[in-house]
């Protein structure tokens, strides 16, 4: 951004110098080309060369004049280019300036935040250290009052009513009689707030051991049968599902839920299909495993083959294994009579192992 100029040309005498200049130029060619006077060649000859010398030298200053026009057109805007830098470098001192002056308000603010929650927490605990303080002096006064009501007084029976009471005032043991006696349970209760009470120990009685009883019996044999006595509790997981593509796949898993470990098991699964009166063998899977944990379970690989699924088709499955002390073999056939797409077989296995 340049600064405005004035009205005032600076450079209105190199411009005048200029249109001299030019005119001297001109003129200068005008003598070169048209010659005053009868016609001599040699006079012609040096008046053109003296006008060729005021041309050049014309051009040479009208160059020289030229030159310094834009000379000072240059400085001119070089002025202007240092005022406006001498502006911007003001703008950016008042802006640091700016800064400076907002940023020592900021820290003047936390700095008085920062007091005032001083002092917002200095008072906190000073009311909370008198509010406990008070809390301990009305319980010690309590304390006090309870202590003088529970001691005993000795009162004479021969003195009467007002004498009596008299006795009693001096003793601390009698309410004033413009007072209501107030028991030392709600007296405590008004000046400290609920007294929490004191919880009641457990005991024992017919009910509470019947139902104890009770509970113990029906629980007691689950827990026997489910931990403790050997027990042997097998299921063979067999599922038979129909895909695309005339595909047929059979998965097979054996889950122990017994209480004793299963070993040496070994699993055959074949797939027999119904020809007529006969069963033939178009798939077998046979499997091992040394052994299945308690609540445990196992997966095997399945059978995959394609044909007709809307052939009649027959499971076998044969499973034998340890468990304990016995020696366990079970054999089932399951019979698919159509097109399914999911069926699933479960196959289970219950003994005690003794």
């Amino acid at each position: 951004m340049f600064r405005p100029r004035l009205d005032i040309d600076k450079n209105k005498p190199l411009r005048e110098k200029k249109g001299k200049a030019v005119e001297h130029v001109e003129k200068a060619e005008c003598d070169a080309i048209e010659p005053a006077g009868p016609v001599d060649i040699k006079a012609l000859e040096e008046n053109a060369h003296k006008a060729e010398k005021r041309v050049n030298r014309a051009r040479s200053r009208l160059d020289q004049i030229e030159g310094d026009l834009l000379l000072t057109e240059e400085q001119d805007e070089a002025e202007d280019l240092r005022a406006e830098q001498k502006d911007a470098q003001a703008r950016l001192e008042k802006a640091r300036a700016d800064y400076d002056k907002a940023k020592g308000e900021l820290d003047d603010a936390k700095a008085r935040m920062e007091e005032e929650a001083r002092v917002e927490a200095d008072m906190k605990a000073e009311a909370e250290a008198e509010d406990r303080a008070k809390r301990d002096e009305v319980f010690q006064r309590a304390k006090e009052k309870a202590k003088a009501l529970k001691e005993p007084v000795v009162i004479d029976d021969t003195l009467g009513p007002h004498d009596r009471l008299k006795e009693e005032k001096e003793a601390g043991s009698a309410p004033p009689l413009e007072e209501e006696c107030v028991p030392v349970e709600i007296l405590e209760e008004k000046e400290l707030g609920p007294m929490p009470k004191p919880k009641k120990p457990f005991k024992w009685t017919p009910k509470k051991a019947i139902a104890v009883g009770f509970v113990v019996c029906l629980l007691l044999p689950a827990l026997l049968y489910g931990f403790v006595i050997p027990r042997v509790d097998v299921t063979v997981r067999t599922w038979y599902y129909e895909g695309f593509l005339s595909s047929i796949t059979v998965d097979s898993k054996v889950l122990n839920d017994g209480s004793v470990e299963v070993t040496n098991l070994d699993i055959n699964i074949s797939v027999m299909k119904a020809v007529g009166s006969y069963d033939v063998y178009i798939a077998q899977f046979t499997g091992q495993t040394p052994s299945i944990g308690i609540m445990s379970e196992k997966n095997f690989e399945g059978i995959s083959l394609h044909d007709d699924q809307n052939d009649k088709y027959v499971l076998q499955v044969k499973i034998t294994f340890d468990a304990g002390s016995q020696h366990v073999s079970r054999s089932y056939t399951h019979h698919i009579d159509g097109p399914y797409m999911n069926v699933f077989f479960n196959d289970h296995i219950s003994e005690l192992a003794i």
